[in-house]
Order: C-alpha cells, then structure tokens, then sequence
C-alpha cells in the first residue's frame, strides 16, 4: 500500500507495523516461536475496538482467557445486546458514508487548455495552478506554471476560479492573464 493512499487510511500498513513492533520488542532472534509473542496477540485479541469490542467478543462471543485480570463486568452474560448495539452503530456509520458518497458533486470534464488547481498530495492544499495538456477518462496530465508535468486524478484537479473585486469568476483565464506582479520589499509604490 501506499503511505499517502488516503482511500486505503493505512490501516494495513498500521497493522503490520503493529505486528513488526511486537515480534521485535517481545521476541528474542525476532522468531514467532517465543510464548511471550502468542500471550501478546492474545491480548491484543482481547483489546477493544471503537465499537467497543474486541476481535475475540466479535468472533466468540466472549472474552478469550487471559492471564492479565479483568473487570466482572467484562464476562457479563449480556454481550449479545452489545453486539446488536455495535452493528447498529456500524450500519448507521456506513450509511452516513453512503449518503456523503451520493451527496457528492461529479466533477465536470475539463478540457486540453483549461485552466486548472492541482491539489497537492501531501499538504493537501490547492496552491499549484496549472493547464491541462493531455486528457484520459479519469486523469488529466497538467503543465504547472514552471513547466512540470504532473499526471492527476480528476479528484484531485478542479477548475481555475480567479477572485475579482471580492467575488469569483467562473471564466477560465489563460497562464499569462492570472498572473500579477508581486511586490518586493524594496519596490517603489510602498511609499
């Protein structure tokens, strides 16, 4: 995976991480074959979600045994309405996410020569202004003011929208028209 793959949140990379972590801190030679690393997944079996519950009351319905004390009221025999709980929240959450999905706006299909925002991928900010020079059906190659390539996702390009007295303009301005000079700390007209 990706580091900066936002879809994919790095949730298997965290894992494995995870995983990597314990055999090194727990594990002598960093072999899987030590109790101390078995006792430990089991723990971490026994941990609890954001739902609240952990992978062994999902799978088992119950807490695993474990040689770390617990609350009684972790083994209380109502853990089935929990669970019921848990899935109900779970569906509420990916309906909300369905909903955000279809509320979404489609974005519109730019041109060769259109002016566009590039969002960067990293900082997430929309500071690179750029023309596009070659379409395919879902990413755009765009040339920044620099002259630099970038092939980008249409998710992550959206049109050029330039500020006039206090309001945005829809019309698409040419690289030379959106430029404007920049004062210097020096210049003339600052007296």
């Amino acid at each position: 995976m990706l580091s900066h793959h936002h879809i994919a949140n790095g949730v298997g990379n965290t894992a494995l991480e995870f995983a990597k972590d314990m055999v090194r801190k727990i594990c002598p030679g960093r072999t899987v074959r030590c109790n101390k690393f078995w006792q430990a997944l089991l723990e971490f079996r026994n941990t609890p979600n954001k739902d609240g519950l952990s992978p062994s009351q999902r799978l088992f319905k119950k807490h695993t045994q474990t040689k770390l004390e617990a609350h009684p009221q972790v083994f209380h025999p109502d853990l089935r309405k929990q669970i019921r709980n848990a899935d109900k929240k779970a569906l509420q959450l990916r309906a909300k996410a369905q909903q955000r999905c279809e509320d979404a706006k489609e974005v519109g299909n730019l041109d060769v020569g259109d002016i566009v925002q590039v969002q960067h991928h990293i900082r997430k900010r929309w500071n690179l202004i750029g023309e596009i020079v070659k379409v395919k059906p879902y990413s755009y190659l765009v040339r920044s003011e620099t002259g630099r390539l970038y092939w980008r996702n249409k998710q992550f390009i959206r049109p050029y929208m330039m500020m006039t007295g206090g309001k945005m303009s829809g019309g698409l301005q040419t690289a030379e028209s959106k430029r404007s000079p920049r004062r210097g700390i020096g210049d003339e007209g600052d007296k």
